[in-house]
């Protein structure tokens, strides 16, 4: 099967669940994820600073690698 004849994973859960139950579970996906965001937050900048104050190097960094079929992509740390 190609990349265009399969369905999206979002689709799918909206057929198998109906409209509202899959609105309501996307809602409360982001809902947790935003609070754990929120929770985790000043312990990645304590690390981030911790890396900055330690290494000589920036805390994220842009590095150039050779992907598929040999083609160059710019890619981060994150």
């Amino acid at each position: 099967m190609t990349e265009a004849t399969l369905p999206r994973y979002e689709r799918v859960l909206a057929d198998q669940v109906g409209t509202s139950r899959y609105a309501a579970k996307r809602c409360l996906d982001l809902v947790l994820t935003a609070g754990l965001l929120l929770v985790l937050l000043p312990a990645l900048l304590v690390i981030g600073l911790l890396v900055r104050v330690g290494t000589e190097g920036p805390v994220l960094y842009r590095q150039e690698r050779v992907g598929a079929r040999r083609r160059r992509r710019d890619g981060g740390s994150v």
